[in-house]
């Protein structure tokens, strides 16, 4: 039956994405300018549902002391690696190692006040600032060792990189490293664990005999027994075959008969003078990115590679790669190529800030050599480095106009969302993104996020992030999540923050927190203490292009909710807030909705909205917002206007 509402027509918004449009005329159908905490609903198309938050997984419970800002971390399987700032070592770092299957902290030995990096924190409590651009650290793997790159380190002894060493899992240690030069032990095994020595564990022992000098070792002792050595420091001159001991005066002040089988030896003769900025493995090699610090890039900026499975360079000056110019290299990442003749050529693609983007395929130890540099000659790149992630349309990253893919044909796609068909403007250094090098990135499934540290020239700075869900095309945000390392595993997303706590935007106490792109049934809908809000804002509706006035006579929007308690909520009555803006952007009109007591509502249910009074505009903006729930999905509006025939009363 017809509306008895007469010269009235029937205006329908769809929410279909997140859109950088100002006006609904020529932007897609149903785009928004916020979807604050709201995710599509899997299965269905423009329905919304409210993101689960990110709940504590670890506070590292009795294991660091103070923690604090977590500089890196990574996901390996079910042990998650990283570095954080404690009290352990004043002003400094300390790795830490964490299962997250079983929620427990493992103990890592070796660690020192004089190994560890000083601690770096671009982004302070609530001063903006002390905000600043950094080289982020960075964390790779390789046969059961973790390399971590990072600006606190000095440079100086073995201070250049961090490895993690959990080959024997139960005793997982700490130690520092250059590239290791002819010489240095790179692998050993215990002959003899002798008898008497006193239990413990024993860090910076000085190794006697064999042919070379310098080496030291993290040693564990278990009822008199020496049953577990680490090198701290290789040394070097060393010979495989060399046998090497320890004074007892190291280990107890008792015991003898320990005795060490030097089992292989570095013969590289490359060893940079100051640290990397970046690491990355690569067909089983370790890529490492090196930028002079000194002003003149002298030598120029370069990328060493590794033996296979080692820190050895082989002594030969062709594991040196460099692109003829003094632009700093920014980052790497992995990509598959597709090969014509079928199958898969994995390649690494290196970041040259936004001048270029290299890809090296191939290897430099196969016979001949099959390793390959090509230029992809675009004319952009990324300041972000912890933004290079892969997706299952490529290999993705911040470049300075948006998110770009470089698909498996190594094209580079145009900026994900340009021209209102989703999202740029909050990657523009114009638009507020002060700090590129805090932007950080993860994919998993279908489910892209992007954390950026944004100001607005029009009020108000903080962590949000940006998710661009793949298989839908749509983009949604700005979350309040506010991530600055992010990770993955199984269907979790591990992200650091500092909002953590409690306190908002900014906290003493970091955490790592898991985060589920999709609700499973076991997430609340508080984040960082405070119950979540969602916020949907459409852009200006169309025009409606009779050149007129226009009034809304009735109002609907069909949602679904539950007020039923679910551990977030409580049992409040939930309700929703529905705002106008004209086009001047002020509120128009504000109506609070109150779902009815006892409310279950599995399906989208058509709720009317009554305004207090005619809601006359020329453009209008609508927007909801309420509380977070596991219940709550939201769908279509329709508007009934009636068109007032006359033009706008201020020209």
């Amino acid at each position: 039956m017809a509306s008895s509402l007469r010269q009235t027509s029937v205006v329908r918004f769809s929410p279909s994405g997140l859109s950088d449009a100002l006006d609904g005329t020529e932007a897609p159908p149903g785009a928004c300018t916020s979807l604050q905490n709201l995710v599509p609903l899997v299965g269905s198309n423009n329905i919304w549902q409210c993101r689960p938050a990110a709940v504590p997984q670890s506070g590292f419970p009795g294991s660091i002391a103070t923690p604090g800002f977590i500089s890196v971390f990574g996901v390996f399987g079910t042990l998650i690696f990283g570095m954080i700032s404690s009290s352990l070592n004043s002003g400094k770092d300390q790795p830490f190692a964490y299962n997250w299957s079983t929620n427990a902290m493992l103990t890592i030995g070796n660690i020192l006040s004089t190994n560890v990096p000083t601690t770096v924190v671009p982004y302070v409590a609530g001063i903006t600032p002390t905000v600043s651009d950094w080289v982020p650290p960075t964390i790779e793997e390789m046969s059961s060792r973790i390399y971590i790159t990072h600006p606190g380190f000095s440079g100086s002894g073995t201070n250049f990189f961090g490895i993690i060493d959990y080959t024997n899992p139960a005793h997982i240690y700490w130690r520092t490293s250059n590239l290791a030069s002819g010489g240095a032990i790179l692998t050993s095994t215990i002959t003899n664990g002798g008898t008497g020595y006193g239990s413990g564990t024993y860090n910076s022992v000085p190794l006697t005999g064999g042919t070379g000098t310098g080496a030291t070792a993290y040693i564990v002792v278990a009822g008199g027994i020496v049953t577990f050595v680490g090198i701290d420091n290789p040394g070097s001159g060393y010979v495989a075959a060399d046998s090497l001991s320890a004074s007892n005066t190291h280990l107890g002040g008792s015991g003898s008969g320990f005795a060490l089988e030097v089992t292989s030896v570095a013969l590289g003769t490359i060893v940079p003078a100051y640290p990397p900025s970046w690491v990355k493995q690569f067909n089983s090699s370790l890529f490492f990115g090196y930028n002079p610090p000194n002003a003149n890039y002298n030598p120029q900026p370069s990328v060493i590679f590794t033996q296979p499975l080692s820190i050895d360079t082989s002594g030969t000056n062709t594991n040196i790669l460099t692109f003829g110019n003094d632009i700093p290299l920014v980052g790497a990442g992995q990509l598959g190529l597709s090969n014509q003749l079928g199958g898969i050529v994995q390649a690494l693609m290196i970041f040259q800030q936004t001048t270029n983007i290299y890809q090296i395929t191939g290897s430099a130890f196969t016979s001949p050599s099959s390793l390959a540099v090509n230029s992809l000659n675009v004319a952009t790149g990324t300041w972000s480095p912890r933004s290079i992630t892969s997706t299952p349309n490529g290999l993705a990253f911040l470049a300075p106009d948006g998110l770009r893919i470089i698909n498996y044909d190594g094209q580079v796609s145009d900026p994900v969302g340009e021209n209102g068909n989703g999202v740029v403007a909050p990657f523009y250094k114009e638009n507020g993104l002060q700090y590129p090098s805090l932007s950080c990135a993860a994919c998993n499934g279908a489910t892209l996020r992007i954390g950026i540290f944004n100001f607005s020239p029009l009020g108000g700075t903080g962590l949000t992030e940006y998710w661009y869900h793949l298989t839908a095309k749509k983009w949604s945000g700005p979350h309040t999540s506010g991530a600055l390392c992010i990770g993955i595993a199984n269907s979790w997303f591990f992200i650091s923050s500092p909002l953590a706590n409690g306190e908002i935007l900014f906290s003493p106490i970091q955490y790592i927190f898991n985060t589920n792109a999709t609700y499973d049934g076991s997430n609340q809908y508080k984040e960082y203490g405070t119950l979540l809000t969602f916020n949907m804002v459409s852009v200006y509706l169309p025009d409606n292009g009779q050149m007129c006035e226009s009034e809304i006579a009735e109002w609907q929007v069909k949602t679904s909710v539950s007020n039923f308690p679910n551990g977030a909520t409580g049992s409040s009555t939930p309700t929703l807030e529905a705002d106008v803006n004209d086009e001047n952007t002020a509120f128009a009109e504000t109506i609070i909705y109150t779902y009815p007591s006892n409310t279950l509502v599995l399906g989208l249910q058509a709720k009317r909205l009554s305004p207090a009074a005619p809601i006359v505009y020329d453009r209008l903006q609508i927007s909801y917002v309420g509380n977070s729930s596991v219940s709550f999905l939201i769908g279509d509006t329709f508007l009934r206007v009636r068109n007032l025939g006359y033009l706008q009363q201020v020209p």
